[in-house]
């Protein structure tokens, strides 16, 4: 097999994967902009604190489940097995919370949401590393990162003209993508080669890995900073421009996606400069 060819297969590979987490994190993003009526208008005697925890408890699943995920999967070294499943068990808890009647049910199947969704994409992302090296490590990601700003810029803006068609319309869409990721997954994306699971370090060597590397606190810090501001203009944006200018979900979500869609615009091109200039500069 030529070079070219090579690239070409292992570029198709990135693409699907790239798409599958679109449809992952598209799921979750759709489902930003009618928060407020999904909540507040559907339960009584919620107040604002009780609200935030719909979007909290989202990411104490991923806090509490990623690592987790993460660990059996270098273990094992296995991966699809994880998208799969956890691409079926947040379409599962998706239309749940549609169901439910009970505010702290409908948290229960938050955290399985977040547990599951947190599966599929972080494993998906390992997916892209494994097909990486040091010369297309940052296109590569470059590639999966747009594909990710794509969902977090559209999925907002659909998901608030879809809440203009009924509350629970978000969700099914949701629960839909997800399903669409799990057919991707089991009918075209292979498992990658991984190194043996003796290669692997433990659990030990892995919480001592910022003592060992400390350079990696650099992206670690700037990474909690960055989503740590993100989850400000996600819970409050949305929640302000329906109490304070009174729009609509349609609105919100436009501007959700406005500032998701910006993502993308230097994902690509600086993924391929640091292939040529290194990623510490």
């Amino acid at each position: 097999m030529s070079n070219t060819q090579k690239k070409d297969g292992l570029l198709g590979k990135v693409l699907l994967i790239s798409i599958s987490i679109m449809f992952v994190i598209s799921s979750t993003s759709l489902l930003h902009s009618n928060e407020a009526e999904f909540i507040i208008d559907r339960f009584e005697g919620i107040t604002s604190f009780s609200f935030s925890l719909f979007d909290t408890i989202l990411y104490v699943a991923y806090l509490i489940a990623g690592p987790f995920v993460g660990f059996l999967s270098a273990r094992t070294g296995r991966r699809r097995i994880f998208v799969i499943i956890g691409a079926a068990g947040t379409a599962f808890a998706t239309i749940c919370m549609t169901l439910v009647h009970n505010y702290s049910l409908l948290l229960v199947f938050r955290f399985f949401e977040g547990a599951f969704c947190v599966a599929s994409w972080q494993t998906l992302m390992t997916m892209i590393l494994d097909l990486s090296d040091s010369t297309n490590r940052g296109r590569n990601m470059g590639i999966f990162g747009t594909f990710m700003a794509i969902s977090m810029g559209l999925g907002p803006m659909f998901g608030g003209f879809l809440a203009k068609i009924s509350l629970f319309t978000p969700y099914y869409v949701s629960s839909a993508q997800c399903v669409l990721a799990f057919i991707i997954t089991v009918l075209f994306i292979r498992e990658p080669l991984v190194a043996k699971a003796s290669q692997k370090p433990g659990i030990a060597e892995s919480l001592a890995f910022a003592r060992t590397k400390p350079a990696v606190i650099v992206p670690a810090m700037f990474n909690l900073v960055d989503r740590l501001h993100m989850s400000f203009i996600i819970f409050m944006v949305p929640l302000m421009l329906k109490q304070l200018l009174k729009l609509g979900p349609e609105y919100r979500g436009m501007l959700l996606g406005v500032n998701g869609l910006s993502y993308i615009i230097l994902q690509y091109p600086i993924g391929r400069l640091s292939d040529r200039v290194g990623r510490f500069k």
